[in-house]
């Protein structure tokens, strides 16, 4: 869903995150997968301005481990990278940023028709957790752009993809990893520190898990934000304000991620909860303090259900048109309408699709997620050029 979706062309930014645990696969992946994915309902070539893909366990091998935080490809990392550049360059996206610290790898795209030549600032971030807290097996792989605007200072984003501590018990120290990510992350260039920009993604394989309601949340019509609020650990930690204090994620109506047999089309593993261990959330400056988290969404004057109504739509049968989804029953978070001049002038972000992709995956235990967003009030200027950064820091333009 690009911004014809709306209707809101040269009134704002939008952006696509990407998140998939691979579990080591080979690389390999189907295009339809990849369409379904990176560039879902891109049919009329106006898809995001900005895609930022964060892939975990891309290489667990010794070798990698041994390179360490060195920001650069190994040869399984190189293989994701090209055939999603291949998918993307087709789109007509440039690749701005690649990195991996072992298992993950954050790779950041921008349309050219948007960016063209322009300096985004682009500066990354490496923060180990893993064995013994300092191999890259876990931990967070950052990067921020700075997106000149039309009038003045440019808007800072950073997306922070992370990795933390596995196992349905290890709690605190998924908590511990997050304080470290958050404490640890700096950039060469201000500003410097996770919360000192405007924007923030903080995505990845959170690891969280559902300690109960694991049977129900998987049944066909569940309330699955209900067994949320009951059961699910990120969601109790986030409202006790132990880890991600006014961060914010739109509401929960797919099926768990984690942990779906390989080579079937959704069967969970009997030996494990399904839990949604992957997860998108978001902040912003303007965010004010609260001793209770909402930002699942669930009150009435939340991002997704203030303006309208939200609509769920399942996959077709056979016999219909394609679909993002081939799983019947799995539900998509769209908006019907386009948002009225008043919202978007008081929310700095809207969220436009979070979802997991219910697709034939073969080799790997997670789902692909997504999560799309649109940003009103970052006015970048059309078609950029290189004289476009002005208002970027006199040290980062081109």
């Amino acid at each position: 869903m690009g911004r014809t979706a709306f209707d809101l062309k040269d009134k704002g930014f939008s952006l696509r995150v990407c998140s998939w645990n691979v579990a080591e696969t080979d690389g390999v992946c189907e295009g339809e997968l990849l369409r379904k994915w990176l560039l879902e309902d891109d049919s009329d070539g106006d898809g995001p301005d900005l895609i930022v893909v964060g892939l975990q366990e891309v290489d667990m091998s010794s070798y990698a481990m041994c390179l360490g935080c060195c920001l650069f490809p190994t040869w399984k990392g190189g293989v994701w990278k090209d055939q999603i550049g291949e998918f993307l360059h087709k789109h007509g996206y440039r690749l701005e940023s690649d990195s991996q610290m072992m298992g993950l790898m954050t790779l950041l795209w921008v349309k050219r028709a948007v960016f063209n030549t322009v300096g985004l600032g682009v500066a990354t971030s490496a923060v180990a957790s893993g064995f013994f807290g300092v191999c890259g097996n876990k931990g967070g792989l950052s990067v921020r752009v700075m997106i000149p605007q039309q009038t003045g200072p440019a808007v800072t984003i950073c997306f922070v993809h992370c990795h933390l501590a596995a196992k349905m018990k290890k709690i605190e120290r998924r908590n511990r990893d997050y304080e470290k990510i958050m404490r640890n992350t700096a950039f060469g260039a201000a500003p410097k520190k996770i919360m000192q920009h405007d924007y923030v993604f903080w995505f990845g394989d959170l690891n969280y898990r559902l300690e109960a309601g694991s049977d129900e949340v998987v049944a066909e019509g569940s309330d699955k934000m209900n067994i949320i609020r009951k059961h699910d650990q990120l969601y109790n930690q986030m409202t006790a304000n132990r880890v991600f204090t006014n961060f914010k994620e739109p509401r929960i109506i797919w099926p768990p991620s984690y942990k779906i047999l390989k080579n079937s089309r959704g069967l969970y593993d009997a030996k494990r909860d399904p839990s949604y261990c992957d997860r998108i959330l978001h902040h912003h400056s303007s965010y004010a303090p609260s001793s209770v988290y909402d930002g699942l969404c669930e009150s009435n004057d939340s991002p997704l259900l203030q303006y309208s109504d939200v609509e769920m739509t399942s996959a077709p049968t056979d016999s219909e048109a394609p679909s993002t989804y081939d799983i019947p029953d799995t539900p998509l978070y769209q908006h019907p309408h386009p948002p009225p001049h008043q919202y978007l002038s008081t929310h700095p972000i809207v969220p436009l699709i979070y979802t997991s992709v219910q697709y034939a995956i073969e080799k790997s235990d997670h789902r692909p997620i997504i999560g799309q967003y649109f940003l009103p009030q970052v006015l970048p200027s059309g078609v950029m050029s290189a004289g476009s950064s002005a208002s970027l820091p006199p040290e980062i333009r081109v």
